[in-house]
């Protein structure tokens, strides 16, 4: 996303909902291109620039180009997040060869070693080795999930400190609709990684992923090149785990735990 795009959205969608100044492009260009890093996985090749001003050299490929991955893996499980956490200050933790962040949790960020729901209930549901204590092992768990096809996008680009009352302004202003619509260029821009039989489910916050699933009329499942699972299963019922999802929901692709308000990896693993 262009600056000029990324002020556009902003001041259309969210100034007047959220009382603070726009988010750093900065930041946000670099947290994307952590996405980007993950996804090479995915392609096979290393995209970045060679001016790269990214904090760390690529994390899933070797010295000579080669991914780290013995296979090239296709994406299967697309799980739907809410943004990118605000950062918080800087709590160093000495490791080797990059110094890990205790107090950040940023998914994609090899650094952020903070406990997070939206990577550990995921890490859990696939059975992948826990992503500390240093970077190193953030890196081999997201190697993990990789290998077993999964990805994570966010549907808001910006970090903000979200609430209830913000969530209700967004879906209430046809926001949340306008960066559903968005999520279908970006899972189109990668369908040539996309296993036929994809799938996606949401880990957002009930106020949102309810809001999606409940409104069918506005919300359709997303049109994909290569249509996959989604196109047919987006709201399917199960009543199994109706009592520990958020608002006992009886959607299967609403993943939020009612106790803890954030993802679980037992209905995450039920929900493909």
């Amino acid at each position: 996303m262009k600056k000029t795009e990324f002020e556009n959205i902003w001041d259309k969608h969210f100034n007047g909902i959220v009382n603070s100044t726009p988010p750093s492009y900065g930041e946000y260009l670099i947290h994307e291109r952590m996405v980007e890093d993950y996804l090479d996985i995915f392609r096979g090749k290393n995209t970045r620039s060679q001016d790269s001003s990214m904090p760390y050299v690529h994390p899933f490929f070797n010295s000579d180009g080669t991914c780290k991955l013995a296979e090239i893996p296709l994406i299967k499980y697309v799980l739907v997040g809410e943004a990118r956490p605000l950062a918080k200050e800087v709590r160093l933790h000495s490791c080797n060869p990059i110094d890990a962040d205790l107090n950040n949790t940023y998914v994609y960020d090899i650094r952020h070693l903070k406990s997070t729901p939206w990577l550990s209930a995921l890490v859990k549901a696939w059975k992948c080795n826990a992503y500390k204590p240093c970077t190193e092992n953030k890196i081999d768990a997201l190697l993990c999930l990789a290998s077993k096809g999964v990805l994570l996008l966010d549907l808001f680009p910006y970090a903000i400190k979200y609430s209830s009352p913000i969530r209700e302004k967004l879906n209430k202003s046809g926001t949340t609709k306008f960066f559903w619509l968005a999520l279908e260029n970006k899972i189109n821009s990668l369908r040539n990684q996309l296993s036929e039989g994809w799938d996606l489910s949401f880990v957002t916050p009930f106020k949102v992923s309810d809001f999606i699933l409940t409104n069918a009329a506005d919300f359709k499942p997303l049109k994909i090149i290569v249509p996959g699972a989604h196109s047919f299963r987006m709201r399917e019922i199960c009543t199994k785990y109706a009592s520990k999802r958020a608002g006992k929901s009886t959607f299967k692709k609403q993943t939020i735990n009612r106790s803890y308000l954030s993802p679980s990896a037992e209905i995450i693993a039920s929900s493909f």
